[in-house]
């Protein structure tokens, strides 16, 4: 029986997290059709011992983990992967592995995946969409709890932030590099949008390692869509103007909090909201970059032309207002008055 290592690699922002905790969940059911989806030591749906493996040092300066026993640990549940007679595919999945990939320890996985079939699962996503949720999850969690990796200037400036990632994320890149380091290795992409627009996202991966789980399709939506839940538009627009009006940083983490906690009173100031955060010529070139993927992987949906307009300013301001009412009381009348007049002079 044939063998397989999938290495599902991203990119984030494509229901990595759905589709990981759907196959951790599922594990066992999965182990009865012949699939590996090994535990991670480090006890999370993602394997970071195995992008730290895969990625060396500078991965491994994020995970706080050891490359060489993490490389280890990988090479022990490969072998014992290769040893298990029912078993024909061992799957492992990190979002992170996309972006860093041309720092990836390819000789390490050449050796490891040696007389198995190497497979790698790249999902794509609209670009401009992409990167208009990659802010939005940013600008949430330096918010919530400040994150070491990013700066307030960094963060301010989005134009810069926005061409960095652009240079992460193109799939003609990605898979030109893979290619040239790892001609043994065969490329399988999928499409974010095509899988969401159809309700098949999980049942999507599944199809791509030969698998089905024995429940409705329903349920996996369900259990795939909880992951990384939207956020009001109307909370994030009310947070992006905190940053960039000078607002400090204990307010706005005070301002986020309160916020996160009452998410269903934005309904009222949500609806119809249509927002965009990223600069327009950062979404052109986003869209300029899917485009040219679609040329060089035809199997990817054209992405279509928007046609709804942006909410004015104007009314942008009086629905964060009517929303800042809302948490009056939890921030405090001090608080309340210094957000009310950053939105007021935004």
């Amino acid at each position: 029986m044939a063998k397989t290592v999938y290495i599902h690699i991203g990119l984030p922002k494509t229901g990595t997290s759905s589709i990981q905790l759907v196959l951790q969940d599922r594990a066992a059911a999965l182990a009865e059709q012949g699939v590996v989806y090994p535990r991670d030591a480090q006890r999370t749906a993602n394997h970071r011992t195995f992008v730290t493996a895969v990625g060396g040092r500078r991965i491994a300066r994020v995970t706080k983990l050891d490359v060489a026993k993490c490389q280890a640990s990988v090479a022990e549940t490969t072998a014992v992967f290769r040893s298990e007679p029912g078993a024909r595919a061992l799957v492992w999945s990190h979002e992170s592995l996309a972006g860093s990939v041309g720092r990836w320890e390819f000789r390490f996985l050449e050796q490891v995946a040696t007389g198995l079939d190497l497979k790698v699962i790249l999902y794509v996503r609209y670009t401009s969409d992409w990167m208009e949720s990659q802010y939005r999850q940013l600008l949430w969690g330096q918010s919530l709890r400040p994150i070491d990796s990013i700066s307030r200037e960094e963060l301010l400036g989005i134009q810069s932030l926005c061409e960095r990632w652009l240079g992460n994320i193109d799939a003609t890149s990605i898979c030109g590099k893979i290619t040239e380091r790892l001609p043994c290795a065969e490329i399988l992409l999928r499409s974010f949008d095509a899988d969401r627009r159809h309700n098949r996202l999980v049942p999507g991966f599944l199809q791509t390692i030969g698998a089905t789980l024995p429940f409705p399709e329903h349920e996996v939506r369900a259990a795939a869509y909880v992951a990384n839940a939207s956020r009001p538009a109307v909370d994030t627009a009310l947070l992006d103007r905190m940053w960039r009006g000078g607002l400090d940083a204990a307010a706005i983490a005070a301002l986020a909090k309160s916020l996160a906690s009452t998410a269903s009173a934005a309904a009222a100031h949500d609806t119809g909201l249509r927002l965009q955060l990223v600069p327009q010529a950062c979404a052109d070139s986003a869209r300029l970059a899917y485009a040219a993927a679609c040329e060089r992987f035809p199997q990817l949906p054209r992405q279509p032309e928007s046609k709804e307009a942006l909410t004015d300013a104007t009314e942008l301001r009086e629905r964060m207002t009517g929303r800042l009412e809302t948490v009056r009381v939890r921030l405090g009348e001090e608080a309340f008055g210094r957000v009310l007049s950053v939105i007021r002079t935004a």
